[in-house]
């Protein structure tokens, strides 16, 4: 079991917002695999898919971007999950649009929701995978 953890804010005012790019991604492998109905847990909305033979957890955090550390690490040790297992995603100012980095680990390069889930498992050995969002124009 893998553990897919989409950064973004809740709500109906962030929809369809850059900084939600994370959500954006869990709905699309949601829709692409069948996720089972969302329920609330954990602080957040999860689904399951299952890819080939493996469960992913899709994970998306109803707190607020910078406190989606809380959420992640009620999940992570409900499942007793490897860190290795878990995959964060989420928007990047200063990559392009589209673009997109995949680490294994590192810093939280400035994503507050990225530092609030290193924080809260006391480690960078996160692996993530960063969207492009560009900066906003002048």
């Amino acid at each position: 079991m893998k553990i897919v953890v989409g950064l973004g804010n809740p709500g109906g005012k962030y929809d369809g917002t850059r900084h939600n790019v994370g959500f954006e991604v869990l709905r699309e492998l949601g829709r692409r695999w069948g996720a089972t109905k969302p329920k609330l847990r954990f602080e957040a909305e999860l689904s399951e898919i299952l890819c080939g033979s493996e469960k992913l957890v899709l994970c998306a955090p109803q707190t607020y971007m910078n406190l989606s550390g809380r959420s992640v690490q009620q999940l992570v040790k409900f499942y007793q999950a490897p860190l290795t297992d878990v995959l964060t995603i989420a928007d990047d100012l200063n990559l392009k649009t589209g673009q997109i980095r995949l680490r294994a680990s590192g810093s939280a390069g400035g994503q507050k929701g990225l530092q609030s889930i290193l924080t809260c498992l006391g480690t960078d050995a996160i692996p993530r995978l960063r969207i492009g969002i560009g900066r906003p124009p002048g």
